[in-house]
């Protein structure tokens, strides 16, 4: 099968197609046949040998992927061969095929596309992460999302929005703006200015805050937070 490789850290520009050995499928596992994978930045960091883990080449990157099942190891139950599914590969999800631990597999309904798919697990389960097991963030409630028209912020957009919260989003554009509220924002604010706590009382007395930049206006997080308010990064 194909798959991509890098033999030494660099940029993306060291990856190269090459033909490597399929798979072996173990207990516990699943081989997925890829259809689509997702495209993240700690995939580049990977690849540079800047990840907080660092992987000595040669490797395969590609920490999520769609594809249909071909094959099972023992103890594996909810999926089988056929199956429409996505999955938390962490690495080689830039191949033809993959190996995923079984516990990182999940089916996906048919009218969810393989790309919309591939692009589920890093960004949704980052955000879902931030605000539910860390924020513990509950109806009502009022979330601010920082750099909210990137993935990871939509996918916070959309998931606080699911909880019952109000949520506001922060963008640097009009169009940026836009997007988020397309995704379900009730309010949205211009943080490319200075005047952003200013904003932020205006419209919020406390505030959850969930960041997925560390651009300077990330910097001023915590004197923008009102009180009663938390902060979570």
């Amino acid at each position: 099968m194909r798959a991509q490789v890098a033999h030494r850290l660099g940029s993306p520009h060291v990856l190269r197609f090459e033909e490597v050995d399929a798979p072996t499928l173990g207990p516990g596992q699943v081989v997925i046949d890829v259809r689509a994978a997702g495209v993240n930045f700690p995939d580049g960091l990977i690849v540079a040998g800047t990840y907080q883990t660092r992987t000595e080449p040669p490797l395969t990157p590609g920490s999520e992927v769609a594809g249909v099942v071909v094959a099972v190891g023992a103890d594996v139950a909810g999926v089988g061969p056929g199956a429409r599914v996505l999955a938390f590969t962490g690495m080689g999800g830039y191949a033809e095929r993959v190996l995923v631990a079984a516990d990182m597999v999940f089916p996906i309904p048919d009218e969810m596309s393989f790309v919309d798919a591939a692009g589920f697990p890093v960004a949704y389960g980052t955000s879902f992460h931030a605000l539910v097991d860390r924020a513990d963030l509950r109806k009502d409630e009022t979330v601010l999302v920082l750099g909210a028209s990137g993935g990871v912020g939509l996918a916070a957009v959309e998931i606080a929005a699911a909880l019952g919260a109000r949520v506001i989003a922060a963008a640097s554009s009009e169009e940026k703006r836009r997007l988020c509220l397309e995704h379900g924002a009730d309010a949205v604010i211009d943080y490319s200015g200075a005047e952003l706590q200013e904003q932020l009382r205006r419209l919020a007395p406390g505030v959850w805050t969930w960041s997925t930049t560390r651009s300077a206006v990330s910097t001023h997080r915590p004197r923008c937070v009102p009180s009663p308010g938390a902060v979570a990064t």
